[in-house]
């Protein structure tokens, strides 16, 4: 059964977008020949990740709005304003690689700007480098998700295994007594790859010591049978990787129920203040967590400010860092389309992969990285911050630069 919706994206944000990021910039001359380039997006809309679905298209869309309201991509005497067509992916494999053939081979579509979640972007990866397309999603760099023979994939976050290398050195900075992790993820191809990317990490710090290691399926709500084990052993911290905040929430509220009082570090919550809805405030004061910088904190940005103010009129909710995240990759993709002043997908991933390709974005300066590990540049790559929570608050903890190549 097809399991895909054609979401209808409001557009607006992107000229608030336009007045606090690219203020300034004037309007292309009406002479140009005005064209149209199509692009798309595949986030989860509907089931269980579709909260993170409505956060990123805001973002690619607001990327999108943006050029448009600068006036366009300009290539040569050409401008294309720039239209996103978003499919909904349902949150699986078989609803993203639905969505790519639409976009791809009923939309004409040689740019996917944005794919949220891991087993969604390695579903279509086949065929998106296929037909040479450009696609934008959640791969791990350390699983070698963007190595040759791919080519045209590339990633919107820094890598669980750069995340891992921040959280270990500062935990055992702050946290020396610690010793023992237990791990509980997802049984999916992004929670077991994160935790490879982690026991790669962990080969430096031969004195921590995995004493549970547990996979859950995707659906699950019923944390309790997994942490009751848990307690038995005894460890110093859990580790629930990079989850959705609906199940991160849920094994909050479960292991404060249970009385395991402690440490659980999730790599890659965007928001203190929804976990806390979950689960409450004196659950979650035992909950670190990584993230791009937050609206609100010392490790935000000026920009991030203003956006924080314009998103909490227009949606009445705050500048979610998953938000920035996807439209700064949208946005990078754009920007080296125009620079590489064509819209053939070979020569612009030049762009992109080239070690000198630099774009300001919503967090700072950001580059792709990855010729170390894989030959070719392909993971984003910029400050991020490890964050906790006190009486209900997301509170900063360290800012981590970027890790270099």
């Amino acid at each position: 059964m097809e399991r895909i919706k054609k979401v209808a994206v409001a557009t607006g944000f992107g000229i608030l977008f336009s007045a606090l990021v690219l203020g300034g910039l004037g309007s292309v001359p009406a002479k140009a020949a005005e064209k149209q380039l199509l692009v798309g997006s595949v986030h989860s809309m509907s089931g269980t990740a579709s909260r993170w679905g409505i956060i990123c298209t805001r973002g690619t869309q607001g990327a999108v709005d943006t050029y448009n309201e600068k006036g366009g991509l300009k290539i040569g005497e050409d401008i294309y304003k720039v239209k996103l067509i978003n499919y909904d992916s349902g949150g699986t494999p078989e609803g993203a690689v639905t969505a790519a053939h639409r976009l791809i081979f009923g939309d004409g579509v040689k740019y996917i700007i944005g794919i949220n979640m891991r087993r969604c972007s390695t579903a279509l990866q086949p065929v998106a480098e296929k037909e040479k397309v450009v696609a934008v999603g959640a791969y791990l760099l350390q699983s070698k998700d963007m190595a040759p023979p791919n080519y045209y994939s590339f990633s919107i976050w820094p890598d669980q295994g750069d995340i891992y290398v921040a959280w270990f050195s500062w935990l055992r900075k702050t946290h020396p007594t610690i010793k023992t992790l237990a791990i509980l993820n997802k049984d999916d191809d992004y929670g077991r790859g994160a935790v490879q990317s982690m026991k790669k990490v962990l080969e430096n710090y031969p004195d921590y010591k995995i004493v549970y290691e547990q996979y859950y399926p995707v659906e699950t709500v019923d944390f309790y049978p997994y942490l009751a084990k848990i307690k038995m052993v005894d460890p110093s911290y859990i580790d629930i990787g990079c989850v959705e905040t609906r199940a991160s929430g849920l094994i909050v509220k479960q292991a404060y129920q249970l009385g395991l009082n402690k440490i659980i570090f999730n790599s890659c919550a965007s928001y203190g203040e929804d976990l806390v809805k979950i689960a409450g405030a004196e659950a979650c004061s035992n909950v670190l967590f990584s993230s791009a910088p937050i609206a609100g904190t010392p490790g935000a940005t000026p920009r991030m400010e203003n956006l924080n103010k314009l998103s909490l009129v227009k949606y009445n909710e705050p500048f979610d860092p998953l938000t920035a995240g996807w439209y700064d990759a949208a946005y990078a993709t754009l920007t080296a389309i125009e620079k590489a002043q064509n819209l053939d997908t070979t020569k612009v991933v030049q762009v992109m992969g080239a070690d000198n390709f630099r774009w300001d974005s919503i967090f700072g300066t950001a580059k792709f990285k990855g010729k170390k590990l894989i030959g070719q540049n392909r993971s984003i790559s910029y400050a991020y911050c490890i964050y906790g929570i006190e009486k209900g608050k997301t509170v900063l903890k360290a800012t981590v630069p970027p890790e270099a190549d």
